[in-house]
């Protein structure tokens, strides 16, 4: 036979790379962004609590957890009337358990340790930071993860005039820690300052004013989709919720316009976190009935908008601490149920366009005077903290949150074809394309049309996402079409 013109296109029936994974002869396989080949898998993960471990027996207050990228430990940061403390955290998602380090501390006179607690890692060097009161200043302290150890260096301070109403938080984009404060030796203005870590130290630029009044009631938060910090603060003028979008450059930070989130008083600290998913920065807050309410801000510029807020419960929350699980894509908050006198949680979902909030959930049965929240990416599990006010000395314990999520590698895309053997992983295997024929399966219909499920079997109905299989020639064979040219 000849050819005029075009020559036939010739498919190849089959595609030879690196395994990642084990893969078994027959299975349907997907290939990744770096060209290897693996079998499809979907796991799941149920909402479960692990069990409640305490972390230290004697009087614990101004309690404040973060999160280490490069050590894949949480870190948790206490004080008592005479010392600071901390020690690091490892989660064992197995079996949602939690195992620690040696507690470290230095001494320190925390008179004023109610407030301004606060820790947050410094990725760029890899260094944790904690601010702290004391009688008269507010100070921080570096603390370093080795191994299951930590250390702190040396104190410095930040304020030495009268301040109250701290929050910090860590700024990716310039690699700055910024903290924001009612400066009481300053007519209680909204303040921030910040801070350069180095070495084992921190320096903090000049302060700089976000509210020009009475503020009170402070969270900061910051925001990698737009390299801008929400400072989230009541204004006491009126008691309403108001926020500012602050910008670092070097060492100084600028602001621009307010806005207001809550039109009406809010009471209690508030606390923040990031949805990278759908970058906005979430206020949680009890509000003017006291009641615990969740409300999105989107920033622009140097300004913010929010959405509706959304009412977790109707009764009186206090104590909040909040995360972003990002594996999960939830929000997990943490706050005192002041009329059962527990302590709860809630997963709080972010269409975008709307927040929804589950049913609370009892994660500590006792009242609390600090809690301290902190999602583990590399475990997959978020940390939770109270100390226990109803005992004295105050203890603390911690214990594992499971949010429910669903893992899978495939897509709509990427599926190729059928293993052609048993493969171990790093081994060069060999996938059968479309128009090959694969003799590998079991319990096929013949003339039946066949879809890839997400977990890696073959179904006669089109899953989410649909991805056609191929044609069943036998029990044990199908002729394979993925349904693109």
């Amino acid at each position: 036979m000849s050819y005029i013109g075009k020559q036939p296109l010739v498919t190849p029936s089959s595609f030879t790379a690196q395994a990642n994974g084990a893969i078994s002869d027959g299975d349907p396989c997907v290939i990744d962004s770096a060209g290897t080949i693996a079998a499809i898998f979907e796991n799941s993960v149920t909402e479960a609590l692990g069990t409640q471990t305490q972390v230290n027996d004697s009087s614990s207050e101004a309690v404040s957890a973060s999160y280490d990228s490069s050590a894949n430990k949480v870190v948790i940061f206490w004080q008592d009337s005479s010392n600071v403390y901390g020690r690091v955290v490892t989660i064992d998602p197995s079996d949602n358990s939690l195992s620690f380090g040696t507690e470290a501390s230095f001494a320190e006179s925390t008179a004023y340790r109610y407030t301004g607690h606060h820790a947050v890692y410094d990725d760029a060097n890899d260094k944790h930071v904690y601010t702290y009161s004391i009688s008269g200043a507010f100070k921080a302290v570096v603390a370093t993860v080795s191994g299951t150890s930590l250390s702190f260096g040396t104190a410095v301070t930040i304020s030495s005039s009268n301040v109250s109403f701290k929050s910090t938080t860590y700024d990716s984009g310039s690699n700055k820690v910024i903290v924001a404060y009612r400066d009481i030796g300053n007519s209680s203005y909204g303040t921030c300052q910040v801070g350069t870590v180095s070495g084992t130290s921190i320096s903090f630029g000049s302060k700089s004013v976000f509210q020009s009044g009475t503020t009170g009631r402070i969270s900061a938060e910051y925001d990698s989709t737009n390299d801008k910090t929400l400072i989230a603060y009541m204004d006491d003028t009126n008691e309403y919720g108001r926020a500012v979008v602050g910008t670092v450059s070097g060492t100084s930070i600028s602001f621009g316009s307010e806005a207001t989130f809550w039109s009406n008083s809010i009471e209690q600290y508030p606390s923040t976190y990031f949805d990278s998913e759908r970058g906005q920065v979430i206020v949680f807050f009890s509000n003017n009935s006291y009641y615990p309410t969740v409300i999105a801000g989107t920033i622009s510029g140097t300004s913010v908008t929010f959405g509706t807020g959304v009412v977790v419960a109707t009764h009186g929350a206090n104590r909040t601490s909040a995360d972003y699980d990002s594996f999960a894509k939830k929000g997990v908050i943490l706050w005192l149920h002041e009329v059962d006198t527990d302590t709860e949680y809630a997963l709080v979902t972010n269409s975008g366009s709307a927040l929804t909030v589950d049913t609370p959930v009892s994660a500590f049965d006792y009242t609390t005077q600090f809690t301290a929240v902190a999602y583990d990416a590399n475990a997959k599990r978020v940390f939770l903290a109270a100390n226990n006010s109803a005992v004295s000395p105050v203890d603390l314990d911690a214990r594992v949150l499971a949010v429910p999520y669903v893992e899978g590698n495939l897509t709509a895309e990427n599926f190729i074809g059928f293993a052609d053997a048993d493969y171990a992983d790093g081994a060069t295997a060999t996938v059968q394309l479309s128009g090959a024929v694969d003799d590998a399966q079991s319990g096929l219909t013949a003339g039946q049309q066949y879809f890839v499920q997400a977990d890696g079997t073959l179904g006669t109905t089109a899953d989410d996402p649909s991805v056609i299989a191929g044609v069943a020639l036998s029990a044990t064979e199908i002729a394979i079409d993925t349904g693109r040219d």
